[in-house]
């Protein structure tokens, strides 16, 4: 049950945030730890409304965490995307995204150019 609620609070934090980012009249970018697996239901909650920076215009997998791990089983690098840059699709357009290859820290770190599209 404890699970559930866990799961319950992380769905309503992403919903309000989603929310809030709709209703700001200025063009928005969401950067940040979002905790999600691209092949959740947060991740299709987020990017049904928000376009994934890297999914737009970045190469190869993105991998962003672990930046660094002594874990065997991952090979000793990355093997999940957590990290993400969403930006409202109308407001904004993707030119290059980029995740850098390797770091010695929790997570790799991400970027991406943007051009805002109506400039009024």
């Amino acid at each position: 049950r404890q699970c559930q609620r866990g799961w319950d609070l992380r769905t309503w934090v992403v919903e309000a945030l989603l929310k809030m980012a709709r209703e700001d009249p200025l063009p928005v970018l969401m950067v940040g730890d979002f905790n999600m697996p691209q092949l959740g239901h947060l991740y299709r909650t987020v990017s049904g409304s928000f376009v994934d920076a890297h999914a737009a215009a970045g190469s190869g997998i993105g991998l962003t965490f672990p930046g660094e791990t002594h874990n065997p089983l991952s090979l000793g690098g990355a093997w999940m995307r957590i990290d993400y840059i969403f930006v409202a699709g109308k407001a904004w357009k993707v030119l290059e995204s980029v995740t850098e290859p390797n770091r010695k820290s929790q997570h790799r770190a991400t970027s991406c150019r943007v051009e805002l599209q109506n400039k009024s």
